[in-house]
């Protein structure tokens, strides 16, 4: 997750756009600080972040940057993710035979086994084109950039973007960067 936000504040700043804040954590900060003209804060639930654009760069980025941008800006936290999981996954199928006795795993075969899991799960989750998530933004960018007189159905689309957890595409990434976890039988 801090990496996953730190790839979209560097892509933030790669793009010439003004950041508010760079935030881990959701709800009330509990500590901030400012350093380099951004509020760095730390939120006491833990289960995701955010980077804050200022208000005019948000505008620009939506309406009048050319779509790549809003691509790049939403997309290097996913495919960061994608990376992580897809190295631990090669990493610990060349190093890990599959096992057919019940031993434990070593700490090495468990951290690789939480980078496939956690950033896997990190990946498919943000690719879901459900509203303000990273994926509505990677899959509108390009929604839009083909039929930009459709934005009202983009938006439509994002409202119920949930659904697409159904199609096949989600259930085979989800069986690849799952499946060596559940084969160990660690996650019930």
């Amino acid at each position: 997750m801090l990496l996953h936000e730190f790839a979209h504040l560097l892509a933030a700043l790669s793009l010439g756009l003004d950041v508010n804040a760079y935030s881990i954590g959701f709800g009330p900060q509990m500590f901030s600080w400012q350093w380099g003209g951004i509020e760095w804060r730390i939120g006491p639930i833990l289960l995701g972040g955010f980077v804050e654009l200022t208000e005019m760069s948000n505008d620009l980025l939506a309406t009048v940057r050319p779509w790549w941008h809003m691509f790049w800006f939403s997309s290097v936290g996913v495919a960061l993710n994608g990376l992580i999981a897809f190295a631990a996954l090669r990493i610990y199928k060349k190093y890990y035979p599959p096992k057919t006795d019940l031993t434990k795993p070593g700490r090495g075969e468990i951290f690789l086994m939480a980078c496939i899991y956690v950033n896997g799960l990190l990946f498919i989750f943000n690719l879901l084109p459900f509203m303000f998530l990273d994926g509505w933004k990677v899959w509108g960018s390009l929604f839009l950039a083909v039929l930009p007189q459709l934005g009202s159905l983009w938006v439509f689309v994002g409202y119920f973007g949930f659904m697409f957890m159904r199609m096949p595409l989600y259930r085979k990434l989800e069986n690849t960067f799952l499946g060596p976890v559940r084969n160990l039988r660690l996650l019930k």
